[in-house]
């Protein structure tokens, strides 16, 4: 049952309408407050409406509020493994209620209640409880034992490596992990490494014999206690202790930031910075009066999905777990068929990309596509919503000639690859539309409002829990008086709340650095406020290059749109303080460089089933003086193709890319390899380490010519065929 409190838990995420009065206050989404006005500095702003929401004094209040709801319906759900030989997975989800879920975490809370009383477990200076696994039902029971047993849960991304694990669990000095079985050889190699340590829970499924076996040798190579996830249930049966509510300014989790500029930091986060941010990240959403249906896709240890999930809790809503596998998603998304769905997007960009190459083609389909598109684009623009009397209806309905139907159906009804029944996509750090934050703010800052008909290339206004401000800038040219809108870093600000992010753990110079004396964050964003009191974003404090003419580059802000390109996968922009153009190494799409080689008279029938064959192929050269080497021939044409997209976007001359390097190695940019974080970010230091090489080459040819006349002029003269394994 729900624990007792003097709080009810209503579910204030009510439908609204999209009237007058809402499309009226897009026009002005934030207002500044009368004399807070300083010199180098803009007014403080507020989000449009003065009335907040309901909040919720901690996290776990979340749950309780679906638990009182939905006391006997679907909670957390799985796809099991039903057979091993071959791998065969569950046709549907397998659900735990509420009742059932709520049951667990007072196992799992009370098993480390009982073992932190009798002293085997705890000793730092919180009582801190490591989760390492990739996302599912026990990870989530985990955090919520421990939001009502007084521990802070402290997340570790599945994907990390052991240098990491290593320096996060000695540094939280984490005395028990709940990880999977997979991630067991590395923490007994590590062991003697590991300061705290005491105990390992196993949170997936194990064969008797590999129970035994993993029993069998951590108890030899190590003095690390290893628990199957049921065997520590029933430790918290046999001791049960009685489950309390947080208070607002207890220790929620320790957050490590993904490591872009350096080492992980860990954001102490309380439990009402948590409850103030879900509550107000939510608050207004279209939601219908349905509960909803989530698939868990964003890591877990990624602060945003666990908003997501606190919310849909808030609703009595249903959570489904992928599979550890991105080649699922797909599948699992027409299984569960859910409305609510957050990703990435690295992740958006490929799906992006996928259906643009199956649906914008030349001839009649891609004509529909087109036009459909663009009405559909227009519709919004202009009425602020999606609807269409037409297009909603191609492939639905009789009215339309069967033929039409069946071709139209293959891309208009794109939304049955998502299951159908979507409603809610968050793609964090996106522009479709974008949620803007950190996880010193528990995520969230600013949020688009939904149907805002010309807020593309902003974040929104901020949230009504947050107040901004901006900050001068004058190493970079940006100030407050700036004409047309004023500009300068991005200072926010949480409202009504004593306690929030209480700094890094431990890290005492880089919370000095991040946050002040009067309770402001430094984002290190530079921003403008449009003339709607949107948020946009322009620049990067720390991320910004000058190049030898005195020029500043938004190294950051300029590659995100460049990566927005549909033939662009990854890429890794540079510009060097010595010279007065930007590089980049690229990986397109393979489409694009089939298509590109094509156009280039390249037969490349035999080689594009193999991609190690195709990409030495890019390297080839071609002795010919006539015909220039295929490297040089895809560089003018991918240049040519990125100065197109950099025209559509208005970037400057000494913005545009002047040289690249072309590949198709995917683990160029991967977690592996140390290049990019956990949530698929790039860690530029590191990459730009690593391909130092590549990045002197690249200025050492100098510019590349865009001018495709010679190029275009020989196409067609002469064929080129590529034999197995030569040119």
């Amino acid at each position: 049952m729900p624990l007792k409190t003097e709080n009810k838990y209503p579910s204030f995420l009510l439908p609204f309408t999209v009237n007058d009065k809402y499309r009226a206050a897009l026009k002005n989404q934030t207002y500044e407050l009368p004399g807070t006005r300083q010199t180098g500095q803009t007014a403080l702003s507020k989000h449009y409406d003065p009335s907040h929401p309901q909040i919720r004094q901690s996290v776990a209040e979340f749950f309780e509020a679906g638990l009182e709801i939905s006391y006997d319906k679907p909670c957390l759900g799985h796809r099991p493994i039903i057979s091993t030989n071959p791998v065969t997975y569950s046709p549907s989800f397998i659900w735990q209620t509420y009742r059932e879920v709520d049951a667990r975490r007072r196992n799992v809370g009370s098993a480390l209640e009982h073992l932190w009383r009798n002293g085997q477990l705890g000793g730092g200076e919180l009582p801190t409880v490591g989760i390492w696994a990739a996302n599912c039902p026990e990870w989530q029971i985990v955090d919520l034992g421990c939001m009502v047993y007084g521990k802070v849960s402290t997340a570790l991304f599945d994907s990390y490596g052991p240098d990491t694990v290593e320096l996060i669990l000695n540094h939280a000095e984490i005395s028990i992990l709940f990880t999977t079985i997979d991630h067991l050889p590395i923490l007994i190699q590590e062991a003697h490494k590991l300061n705290t340590l005491r105990m390992i829970v196993i949170m997936n499924d194990l064969h008797p014999e590999t129970e035994r076996l993993a029993k069998k040798w951590i108890t030899k190579a190590t003095k690390i206690r290893l628990y199957t996830f049921p065997e520590f249930e029933s430790i918290g049966k046999q001791h049960p202790h009685k489950p309390t509510l947080p208070t607002s300014d207890q220790v929620y989790t320790l957050c490590y930031t993904s490591g872009t500029t350096g080492l992980p930091r860990g954001a102490i986060i309380t439990h009402g910075l948590g409850g103030l941010v879900v509550s107000s990240g939510v608050w207004g959403l279209l939601y219908t009066n349905e509960p909803g249906v989530c698939l868990s896709s964003l890591p877990l240890a990624h602060i945003y999905q666990r908003i997501i999930e606190s919310a849909v809790f808030n609703r009595a809503g249903s959570i489904g777990y992928q599979r550890n596998n991105p080649l699922f998603v797909l599948e699992d998304l027409q299984v569960l068929k859910p409305t609510i769905w957050a990703i990435v997007p690295r992740v958006a960009n490929r799906i992006c990309q996928a259906i643009m190459t199956k649906v914008d083609v030349p001839g009649f389909k891609g004509d529909l596509f087109r036009k459909a598109y663009a009405a559909k684009l227009e519709r919004l623009r202009t009425a602020g919503d999606f609807e269409h009397a037409i297009w909603d209806r191609i492939g639905e309905s009789e009215c339309f000639p069967l033929a039409l139907t069946i071709d139209v159906t293959k891309f208009l009804q794109i939304r049955s690859i998502f299951g159908g029944n979507l409603k809610l996509v968050y793609i964090g750090s996106s522009a479709i539309p974008p949620v803007y934050g950190m996880t010193e703010t528990f995520a969230v800052i600013a949020r688009s409002s939904a149907y805002d008909p010309s807020g593309a290339d902003a974040v929104g206004a901020p949230l009504p829990h947050v107040e901004i401000k901006l900050v001068d800038t004058p190493e970079l040219g940006y100030t407050s008086n700036d004409k047309p809108f004023p500009r300068g870093e991005l200072y926010a600000r949480m409202i009504g709340l004593n306690k929030g992010c209480l700094g890094y753990y431990k890290d005492p110079e880089s919370t000095k650095y991040t946050f002040d004396d009067e309770g402001w964050i430094h984002t290190g964003d530079i921003a403008e406020l449009d003339e709607c009191g949107r948020i946009k974003l322009i620049d990067r404090k720390r991320n910004i290059t000058k190049l030898s003419n005195g020029l500043f580059v938004a190294i950051e802000r300029i590659e995100t749109l460049y990566g927005a390109a549909h033939f662009v996968q990854q890429l890794l922009l540079y510009g060097d303080a010595s010279r007065d153009y930007l590089v980049a190494i690229i990986i397109p799409s393979v489409e694009y460089i089939l298509q590109t080689l094509t156009a280039l008279c390249v037969d490349v029938e035999s080689v594009k089933q193999d991609q190690t064959l195709l990409e030495s192929l890019l390297r080839s050269t071609h002795t010919n003086n006539e015909f220039p080497n295929i490297e040089t021939q895809l560089k003018t044409a991918l240049l040519t193709a990125l100065d197109t997209h950099a025209s559509t976007l208005g970037l400057l001359p000494f913005e545009r890319i002047r040289n690249v390097y072309i590949t198709l190695q995917n683990d160029m940019f991967s977690i592996e390899r140390g290049t990019i974080t956990p949530t698929l970010k790039i860690r530029r230091r590191e990459a730009i380490n690593m391909y130092k090489n590549i990045i002197e080459r690249l200025y050492e040819e100098g510019k590349v010519s865009i001018s495709m006349s010679g190029t275009a002029s020989r196409l067609g003269k002469e064929k080129k065929v590529v034999e197995k394994g030569k040119l």
